[in-house]
């Protein structure tokens, strides 16, 4: 069952600084094992991502990994929240919501 994962953090980054390291993250999101898509997010003095991959073991390969550690040790994010849901996949792709196969 695929396993979605939604991350919002507090930035004091200012936003040129916030769009050059959300551009390089986003290169390295594509060799993320069992990611089939990411929906960036802009909250009010931070960000964040809603996540869906392929099942819960490579949600979390993800959040134990050195991509989650270098943006919660980053000196400019803070108050990091992690909320894992479970994905309905049968309704989820009668609305587009999960990637074409």
């Amino acid at each position: 069952m695929a396993t979605a994962i939604l991350v919002t953090f507090s930035s004091a980054a200012e936003p040129a600084e916030l769009a050059a390291i959300a551009a390089e993250f986003a290169g390295a999101l594509t060799d993320v094992d069992g990611l089939l898509g990411k929906t960036w997010l802009e909250t009010h003095g931070g960000s964040g991502g809603f996540y869906i991959f392929r099942d819960d073991a490579a949600a979390d390969a993800y959040l134990s990994g050195p991509l989650v550690a270098a943006l919660q040790q980053h000196p400019k994010f803070s108050d990091f929240l992690v909320q894992r849901f479970g994905v309905d996949e049968a309704l989820s792709a009668r609305t587009h919501g999960l990637p074409s196969p």
